[in-house]
């Protein structure tokens, strides 16, 4: 179908559109939640939101006689690992900073396919990779004080291994999709995030004597909606449309618009938050989405050419 193409890229578009609204959402819930309310939360909502499309049959979920200890690795790294670091990053730094360094997702996904896939980088898609690593470093550097004076960098820090777990993630999913759908991927996150960020929560407000309030962040209407855009919006429409656009353009394309996340954050967290949008934080956006998109550019041309030859090969 000659629409299809442009339809994918136009999720892609979208797809970063809504995660960079949900960077915005968990900083302004944190500043009155705490963390693990907000996770629990919205993954209750993400695992009630599967169930149901399970029960309507709308997916099919089959993991009878499968080994499931892939799915579990990519499950600790994502959503366990990932969201915790990224909660708390984000609500020790800003929207513009946090945006700007998950922008560094596509060469955190690059390295972890060379240790655990064996894809190796030729020298033009390292060359990117500098400037890409230049450019999160002029923004990091930059503002690991703020204007308040108060030290941004322990949310840096913690975001930097959001990053790493969010490119394993990626890695090890990749190698998971070859046993298992993408909507039995999404469904084992979802549940073991409702489990495993409930259970803690549980724990905590035992400790605190404070069951009683334990959904009382649902009493606000404008928390319901944020919980909603988190659980089901982000983590089942999102995803939805990535594994749509993964059907039809190339994953290393794709992650080359990554760039747009990067943008689109900036643009929330000044628009939203009145962020101030620094020199730095321009030039060092410039260099991050220069270099993703020349890195995955010549990485697209080396898979190109390294088709031609296997199926060239095949021919003699």
């Amino acid at each position: 179908m000659k629409y299809q193409m442009p339809i994918a890229y136009a999720m892609s578009i979208f797809k970063s559109l809504i995660y960079a609204f949900a960077l915005l959402i968990i900083g302004n819930l944190l500043d009155n939640i705490s963390l693990f309310d907000v996770l629990a939360l919205r993954f209750l909502f993400s695992a009630a939101g599967v169930i149901f499309l399970r029960m309507i049959g709308a997916i099919k979920i089959n993991l009878k006689g499968k080994n499931i200890t892939a799915l579990l690795i990519v499950a600790i790294l994502q959503p366990i690992i990932y969201f915790i670091f990224e909660a708390l990053g984000i609500k020790n730094t800003t929207t513009v900073t946090a945006g700007l360094i998950f922008s560094l997702i596509p060469l955190v996904t690059v390295v972890s396919e060379k240790i655990i896939l064996k894809e190796s980088a030729n020298g033009k898609q390292k060359l990117f990779m500098c400037l890409v690593i230049i450019g999160a470093m002029i923004c990091t550097v930059m503002s690991s004080t703020g204007s308040s004076g108060k030290s941004e960098l322990i949310g840096i820090i913690f975001i930097l291994i959001a990053l790493i777990s969010d490119g394993l993630h990626m890695t090890c999913s990749r190698k998971a999709s070859r046993v298992f759908s993408s909507f039995e991927i999404t469904y084992i996150m979802a549940i073991t995030g409702a489990v495993v960020f409930n259970i803690i929560n549980i724990a905590i407000h035992l400790r605190n004597n404070t069951t009683a309030s334990y959904f009382t962040p649902l009493y606000k209407i404008e928390n319901v909606i944020a919980f909603a855009y988190l659980g089901i919006v982000c983590s089942i429409v999102a995803v939805g449309m990535h594994n749509y656009t993964l059907s039809k353009i190339q994953a290393s394309t794709i992650s080359s618009l990554s760039g747009l996340y990067t943008i689109f954050a900036i643009m929330l967290g000044v628009i939203f938050n009145n962020e101030a949008l620094q020199i730095y934080h321009i030039i060092g956006a410039v260099l991050i989405i220069v270099g993703g998109i020349g890195a995955n550019y010549y990485r697209n041309k080396t898979l190109h050419i390294e088709n031609y030859i296997h199926n060239e090969g095949k021919c003699i």
